[in-house]
C-alpha cells in the first residue's frame, strides 16, 4: 500500500496517493503517516490540514521514522510566520504565556525579541532545533491555532 502511494505520490497524483498513504497509516505504518502528513501540510490530494499534518508527523517521528523526524524535528518552518503578523503573534503570545516575552513585545512582528524569546524557550524545553520546528510548535500548544489561521488562509498571508 506504502509503495503504491509513494509511486502515485512521486507521479503527481496526490489524490490516489493520500488514498493508499492512509490505507497504510491506518495500520500504524510510519513511513505512510509521513508521507500523508507531508500531503496534509501542504493541502496536495487532501484538504489543507496543518493540524492533522502535525498528528501524523508526531506519530510517525514517535515510531522512529527518520523521515518523519527530520520533518517534525529538523525542517525549520519560520517561513510560515515571517511576514505573517497573525501567525508571528500566536507564537508571540504563547511564549508570553510560558514567560519568555514580555507582553509588550507582542506586536505581529518578527524581531530580536521574539528570536530570543524562541531561544530561551528552546533552551528551558531542551530542544535542540534550529528555526521553529513542528515540534517547537506543538510544545507551544498552538497547533490548533495555526491550523485555524493557515487553513482559513489556505497556507498564504
Amino acid at each position: 500500500m506504502h509503495n503504491l502511494g509513494r509511486a502515485l505520490d512521486a507521479a503527481g497524483r496526490f489524490d490516489d496517493a493520500a488514498y493508499w498513504y492512509r490505507q497504510a497509516a491506518d495500520q500504524n505504518w510510519a513511513w505512510s503517516e509521513n508521507n500523508l502528513g507531508v500531503l496534509y501540510l501542504f493541502g496536495r490530494g487532501v484538504p489543507l490540514d496543518f493540524k492533522r499534518g502535525v498528528e501524523l508527523l508526531r506519530a510517525a517521528a514517535a515510531q522512529n521514522n527518520p523521515n518523519a523526524r527530520i520533518n517534525y524535528q529538523e525542517q525549520d518552518f519560520s517561513t510560515l510566520f515571517r511576514d505573517h503578523r497573525a501567525r508571528t503573534a500566536i507564537v508571540q503570545n504563547a511564549l508570553v504565556e510560558k514567560g519568555f516575552l514580555a507582553p509588550q513585545d507582542v506586536s505581529g512582528n518578527w524581531g530580536a525579541p521574539t528570536d530570543a524569546a524562541l531561544e530561551a524557550f528552546k533552551r528551558a524545553a531542551q530542544l535542540p532545533e534550529k528555526g521553529l520546528t513542528l515540534r517547537m510548535i506543538d510544545k507551544l500548544g498552538i497547533v490548533d491555532k495555526l491550523s485555524a489561521n493557515i487553513t482559513a488562509g489556505r497556507g498564504g498571508g
